[in-house]
């Protein structure tokens, strides 16, 4: 994504992503959820920066990032990344692999269908990643 949805130099993206989120104001309640476009930032941007401004903050243990897939029509299960972590200009967002595991173990119980994901396939993820060094700190995602 980086290079496509944003720019794949870090002075450049990290200028970008700060102008988002200092040009967005926090809300006084903390969200439980958040709803954020994953479209180039040029399109979708200060909206995504509206959005991860609600974190600015505050304290999560991890996140859970889902979105839809672009490659598989009807996809009748769920993908996860179980280990690792997504790659961006402004560093790597790790992923919470004991989360990831009690994801997988759950669905397995649910006799739902699970394939283990490379996270470029997502990109609601990956565009959303840039975000989490200047909103999260050291938080770790499952997706």
């Amino acid at each position: 994504m980086a290079g496509a949805f944003y720019p794949d130099d870090p002075g450049e993206l990290q200028a970008i992503v700060d102008g988002f989120l200092s040009r967005s104001h926090q809300l006084p309640h903390e969200p439980l959820l958040l709803i954020v476009p994953y479209a180039g930032y040029v399109y979708s941007g200060a909206t995504a920066g509206t959005a991860f401004r609600q974190l600015q903050g505050r304290e999560y243990d991890s996140i859970v990032v889902l979105g839809t897939s672009h490659h598989s029509a009807g996809l009748q299960e769920m993908a996860i990344w179980p280990s690792g972590a997504f790659s961006t200009p402004l560093g790597l967002m790790p992923i919470d692999s004991e989360l990831a595991q009690r994801i997988i173990f759950a669905r397995a119980l649910d006799r739902s269908g699970i394939a283990l994901s490379d996270p470029r396939s997502g990109r609601g993820a990956v565009c959303a990643s840039p975000y989490r060094p200047a909103v999260m700190g050291k938080l770790r995602t499952a997706g």
